[in-house]
């Protein structure tokens, strides 16, 4: 029996890879939308506003507050007389700052095996990624309440409703952009991934003499799957092959393909 087995070592077929920057030459600093290059740092590294969370008392949402540091020209935090970070229901006057998030993934990875054992064969492929952030732009616009008759996130059941409320979702209401900020770490999500890429399982016809009896010199069947499963921390988040970390919710998504056939050798 043990001929009959085919079984390559779990490393085949397996790689790991890690991609790191840093800017190391610019005139002045530049803002985009979600990013700001300087020297020193990664052209991934998020630049946008601080949530806060909400207001128990008036389900207002907060954000943290930032300024200009004269001396080094970084963003710092602006506190109160106690040393405390303030906040405000404003957030173009809170302000743009660091994160301490990258887009960018610290890790992604592969790992594919495959067996036979007589006529039967089985592979897969897994890929995987971990670390970096995802500024989730589409399940900012299923939270957003600022227009009539539209579909909303199953999450908008735990907006703040009554004074003492505790959550993380801001009161609802339409024509109130603060509530809702897009560009803000609200939204930032956990972009690791783990997918089953492809499984296919095949047979070899062996039986020379039946073979022989039907005329042909060799007889495959197989059936395969590819995109057949994909594991993120927010069922819907596809963060595969993007790394700006901006999802829209309107992104292709790779649909899943099954594939049934005969291979005939005369």
């Amino acid at each position: 029996m043990a001929n009959d087995v085919q079984l390559p070592l779990p490393t085949t077929g397996s790689g790991l890879s890690t991609f790191k920057n840093e800017i190391t030459g610019f005139d002045s600093p530049v803002t985009n939308e979600t990013k700001r290059w300087e020297v020193g740092r990664s052209m991934y590294d998020y630049f946008i506003y601080h949530y806060a969370g909400v207001d128990e008392q008036n389900g207002d949402a907060l954000y943290f507050m930032y300024e200009d540091d004269k001396a080094s020209g970084q963003r710092i935090p602006v506190l109160d007389d106690n040393g405390i970070h303030k906040t405000t229901t404003n957030y173009q006057d809170a302000g743009k700052a660091f994160t301490g998030d990258r887009s960018n993934h610290d890790l992604i990875g592969s790992f594919q095996n495959s067996f036979k054992y007589k006529g039967f064969g089985a592979n897969f492929l897994v890929t995987f990624a971990f670390g970096g952030k995802n500024l989730d732009y589409g399940y900012s616009n299923l939270m957003n309440s600022t227009s009539y008759g539209k579909a909303l996130h199953i999450d908008a059941n735990d907006a703040w409703r009554n004074a003492g409320d505790i959550t993380n979702i801001p009161r609802l209401e339409i024509g109130a952009p603060n509530q809702n900020v897009s560009n803000s770490s609200r939204f930032l999500i956990d972009a690791s991934y783990l997918t089953l890429r492809n499984v296919s399982f095949s047979y070899d016809l062996e039986d020379k003499g039946l073979k022989n009896k039907l005329g042909i010199n060799k007889l495959s069947l197989f059936i395969s799957g590819e995109n057949l499963l994909i594991r993120t921390k927010r069922k819907g988040l596809n963060p595969q092959e993007n790394l700006t970390g901006l999802r829209s919710g309107k992104n292709f998504n790779p649909t899943k393909i099954f594939s049934l056939g005969v291979n005939l050798a005369f």
